[in-house]
């Protein structure tokens, strides 16, 4: 009968006014609350809730029969009723766009907040909160904004990856750079005390190099991030080009080879290394004047004949930066004034040493 119905009726509308006060306060889209002053709105389907409650007393055809109440009271509930409609069709389209602007929002937390990209993130996430408080037709046009900003995402993500990571090319390249012989001489060479020691931060920088080729954009339709290397350029914003970081440490070797073996060359011309060189054999002496050549890769046992033959020189290390930050101290100089600060920083370094057995070293 009708009270049947009405309960049934009331049953439904009790449930959708209980999942609207639970969803109100927390619904968000575009990272902003969809309602922004909640309360309201989430107190005037509370009193329609208890208005419903009330009805549902109301469970015999008599009982329905005697029920009176007043136009106003039920202009109230009317209006709250719309209210709830208004509401439950929003979290409708919420539903719809949630997936896209739960991507959108890690999308931007993957790039670099500078990143061009992150404009047309913005504004796609801005407009769906706008969306969905209008037309089904304004939410579909939004949905194909927010999937136009992913696929961008996507292309972005995968040019900054590709060229943060080395490919299989690059990674044989990365190979030849660790086996080659400049790598392997200047391991050796590590361990002369004399010479500055710059080859720790050349292998750390190559050791970063990592390669990856898992990134795909069938893969970025459900993550934001590759899985296999885990690339974020938020958190690694200077990764830049893999294969040009490559090129300069590779570079970097080689001056500091060609360095340290014309520092080796001068210093075995020092009157205290020639001393040090006339206590070996002559096929002992002749290697270590032949680890000077750049292109030798000197025997364990040569490079302590170099020790020992340099023993006498003593080397003396200046930190770069403290160096940098000495010279800049007291603002803008007078090439006189910065002369001086350098003789000042030289002359603080060679306290209390032999003049003729200092090697300094800027490292």
């Amino acid at each position: 009968g009708a009270a049947a119905s009405l309960q049934t009726a009331v049953l439904t509308e009790v449930n959708g006014a209980l999942r609207a006060i639970g969803r109100i306060a927390s619904a968000q889209l575009g990272g902003a609350p969809l309602w922004p002053q909640p309360q309201e709105l989430i107190a005037q389907i509370g009193d329609y809730k208890d208005f419903l409650d009330r009805l549902t007393s109301l469970n015999t055809g008599g009982k329905l029969r005697q029920y009176k109440t007043s136009p106003g009271a039920l202009a109230a509930q009317a209006a709250a009723r719309a209210a709830l409609r208004d509401v439950a069709a929003r979290l409708v389209r919420i539903e719809e766009l949630a997936g896209l602007d739960d991507y959108l929002r890690d999308a931007e937390a993957t790039l670099s907040p500078d990143d061009p990209w992150q404009a047309r993130a913005s504004e796609a996430r801005q407009s769906a909160a706008v969306a969905v408080m209008g037309t089904a037709a304004a939410v579909t046009a939004v949905k194909s904004t927010m999937l136009d900003a992913k696929a961008n995402f996507v292309s972005r993500y995968l040019e900054l990856h590709n060229a943060a990571r080395l490919d299989h090319q690059g990674d044989d390249a990365k190979r030849r750079v660790m086996a080659s012989t400049t790598m392997r001489r200047l391991g050796l060479l590590e361990s002369v005390q004399i010479l500055p020691s710059s080859l720790q931060t050349l292998k750390a920088d190559l050791a970063s190099l990592v390669t990856c080729r898992g990134a795909d954009a069938i893969e970025l339709d459900t993550a934001t991030v590759c899985r296999a290397c885990h690339f974020k350029p938020a958190f690694d914003p200077t990764a830049g080009d893999a294969r040009n970081r490559l090129a300069a440490v590779e570079n970097a070797l080689e001056r500091l080879n060609q360095e340290s073996s014309a520092f080796l060359a001068r210093s075995l011309d020092d009157p205290t290394a020639v001393r040090g060189l006339d206590l070996l054999d002559q096929d002992r002496a002749a290697a270590v004047r032949k680890a000077t050549d750049p292109s030798t890769v000197p025997d364990p046992s040569v490079v302590q004949d170099l020790n020992r033959v340099l023993q006498g020189l003593q080397k003396v290390a200046i930190d770069g930066e403290t160096l940098l930050a000495a010279l800049r101290s007291g603002g803008p100089a007078t090439e006189g004034d910065l002369e001086q600060r350098f003789r000042s920083i030289v002359q603080e370094s060679m306290k209390a040493k032999d003049p003729a057995t200092v090697r300094l070293v800027i490292e």
